[in-house]
C-alpha cells in the first residue's frame, strides 16, 4: 500500500478519535455512529498497510557474492 493510504488512514482515526474524546462516546444518549464508523476505516486502512519487502525497497542493496 501507498504512504498515501497510510495517512489518509492514520487521519481518520486521529480525527474521529479526537471527536469522541471531545464529544463525549455517547451524547445525549445516542452513539455517534458515523464517527465510529470513520474510526474503524481509519483503523482498518492503518491495519492493512505493510512495510516494504527487503526485495522492493528503495535503495536496497543486495550482499555481494
Amino acid at each position: 500500500m501507498s504512504p498515501a493510504f497510510l495517512l489518509c488512514g492514520l487521519g481518520a482515526a486521529g480525527l474521529a478519535l479526537a471527536r469522541l474524546a471531545i464529544g463525549g462516546f455517547a451524547p445525549d444518549g445516542h452513539l455517534p455512529a458515523v464517527v465510529l464508523a470513520v474510526h474503524a476505516c481509519g483503523l482498518v486502512a492503518l491495519c492493512s498497510v505493510r512495510p516494504p519487502s527487503q526485495d522492493t525497497a528503495v535503495g536496497s542493496r543486495s550482499a555481494p557474492e
